[in-house]
């Protein structure tokens, strides 16, 4: 079973602001509405090869094990994950979309056992990214109104 998804949100920040934002994991279940707990098991963080734990509590409660495979900061992350028996890569990015606007976008590719529900995985899915990006692109905006203060 292969699930590919594509999500993408405009940001009123720019690219850096939205990078000062998702590189501290450890923060990650303020501003998500998905995750719990996360923290750096190996490695330098954000380093090719580096590892962290990161708790997924919605929909369910799972731990999720991320390796990071590429990561031009502030622009590009590509990361490896997996729990519960599926995995996926991801391919981020947070780019320009005008002078004070930015894309948060994100490509995925989930595989697993070919018996899960592939309709009710994608709206599983789909919610994920909604939150987690609605989030990060919220938090970011907060961010560079508080810096241009």
């Amino acid at each position: 079973m292969e699930v590919r998804l594509d999500h993408q949100v405009k940001a009123k920040c720019h690219p850096q602001d939205i990078w000062e934002i998702f590189q501290h994991i450890e923060d990650w279940h303020k501003w998500s509405g998905i995750y719990g707990q996360a923290g750096w098991v190996f490695g330098k963080p954000w380093q090719q090869g580096s590892r962290f734990i990161v708790e997924l509590l919605y929909p369910k409660k799972v731990d999720l094990e991320v390796v990071v495979l590429r990561c031009k900061s502030p622009h590009q992350i590509v990361l490896l994950s997996h729990g519960d028996g599926i995995a996926a890569e991801q391919w981020l990015s947070f780019m320009p979309a005008s002078e004070h606007d930015s894309f948060i976008r994100s490509e995925q590719a989930f595989v697993g056992p070919s018996r899960l529900d592939l309709p009710a995985l994608r709206e599983k899915l789909n919610k994920i990214n909604e939150r987690l990006f609605d989030g990060l692109k919220a938090e970011a905006e907060k961010h560079c109104s508080l810096i241009a203060l």
